[in-house]
């Protein structure tokens, strides 16, 4: 085991000499899904030398031995693997000294996670299915030398639609009902229309005061405001909204929206904020303080200029990864099709929500979520929801699956 660890572990000015002099990183994944959210949020900023690779173990094993390019690390993936330890001290013969070693798997286990990070040396290990925000996060400051963003407090997911009419209030109520239903988190949809909003119709509930009275009177906001304002959707939902007079301008202090969302963000696990496309001071806040980004368009030319627009914006400092990109609507008639949306974005949509009239008019007439209802619809949503959640929730297993009879690693 020390003959290993030796081989996989370095010390500070070794790593930076290696950093500074080699391929920053020879990945070797087993799916191309895990390959592309790798190489979308890590190439970017390691640069073309990065290499991203498809291959099993016997493929990374056969890479290994042929490399003849220094490297300052590499990432292998041990998923479907009986006995990965083994496996990664098998890999680690072909490892150079001074090279950093990340793995990804599916043993979701902290007793193979200590094996693996202390007994090997190994620098991470991540659990699949990854998506970009747990690869930003957790992945991207090791590979650069940065330090990883702290765990604790919620986050604040924004959702703009990149022009009016595509669907962005839709999308953004349904995406808080999925996580609170889902996973065991505790969720507030912020409702930032202050004169216009409609989360609350959508849902069939009332509003609850208190709003406007936080953004121009920061200072009298304390820790209970959540629990005051915000009315219950379930018992992990809440809603903060409000329903101000047309005529009425709401002053917002400064500063006001980043001391309402660092008590939130004590409170709840994630804050789903419905944010405005208009530029103003408080929308152009929230957005600075989002920790992750949803755009949502439709396939119209107006929308996709719009949205080279929106995703031209610079990253907020809490931003780990670039925005989420969701195309609404697809298939409506007259509209453009994906490849013709793929084309003129230069990149691909990361959600497709289909045209679904009838079923999105009717749950929003009788104010119940359409994500509750199985569909193309709670397809899309929860392929959303999954590129914020850190791992998808596992359905509970039969008694009659084998897998639940099979002791982990």
């Amino acid at each position: 085991m020390r003959a290993v660890e030796s081989l996989l572990q370095a010390d500070p000015a070794q790593e930076e000499a290696v950093r500074s002099t080699r391929v920053p990183l020879i990945a070797y994944v087993r799916d191309r899904e895990t390959l592309a959210i790798l190489a979308d949020v890590l190439a970017p900023v390691l640069g073309t030398a990065a290499d991203f690779r498809i291959g099993d173990i016997a493929e990374t094993r056969t890479g290994l031995q042929r490399l003849d390019t220094p490297v300052a690390a590499i990432l292998i993936d041990v998923s479907g693997q009986t006995d990965p330890l083994a496996v990664l001290e098998d890999i680690a013969l072909y490892v150079e000294p001074g090279v950093r070693v990340f793995v990804i798997g599916d043993v979701e286990d902290m007793e193979f996670y200590r094996q693996v990070v202390r007994g090997l040396g190994v620098q991470e290990y991540l659990c699949k299915p990854l998506n970009r925000e747990i690869v930003a996060r957790r992945l991207l400051p090791l590979l650069t030398g940065g330090a990883a963003a702290a765990a604790r407090g919620g986050k604040i997911i924004t959702v703009t639609g990149v022009q009016g009419g595509v669907g962005a209030t839709t999308i953004a109520v349904n995406l808080a009902v999925q996580l609170a239903d889902r996973s065991r988190h505790h969720i507030l949809l912020f409702d930032a229309d202050l004169h216009g909003g409609t989360a609350a119709l959508m849902l069939s509930t009332t509003i609850g005061g208190g709003l406007r009275a936080a953004l121009e009177n920061p200072g009298r906001v304390d820790v209970l405001f959540a629990e005051r304002s915000s009315p219950a959707i379930s018992d992990r939902l809440r809603l903060l909204a409000a329903e101000e007079s047309l005529n009425t301008l709401v002053y917002t202090a400064d500063g006001a929206a980043a001391h309402l969302s660092s008590l939130l963000c004590n409170r709840f696990n994630f804050v789903v904020t419905d944010l405005p496309r208009h530029a103003t001071a408080l929308n152009h806040e929230l957005r600075e303080l989002a920790h992750v980004r949803v755009l949502v368009m439709d396939a119209t030319l107006p929308s996709l200029r719009n949205a080279l627009r929106h995703l031209a914006l610079p990253n907020g400092e809490q931003q780990a990864s670039r925005p989420i990109l969701v195309l609404n609507h697809l298939g409506a008639p007259g509209a453009l099709t994906r490849k013709q949306v793929v084309d003129g974005l230069g990149r691909d949509v990361d959600v497709v929500v289909p045209w679904l009239p009838k079923q999105l008019h009717a749950a929003t007439t009788l104010g119940q979520p359409a994500v509750r209802k199985r569909g193309q619809f709670q397809t899309a949503i929860t392929k959303l929801a999954s590129e914020i959640l850190p791992h998808r929730a596992e359905a509970p297993k039969s008694w009659l699956d084998p897998r639940r009879w099979v002791k982990k690693a």
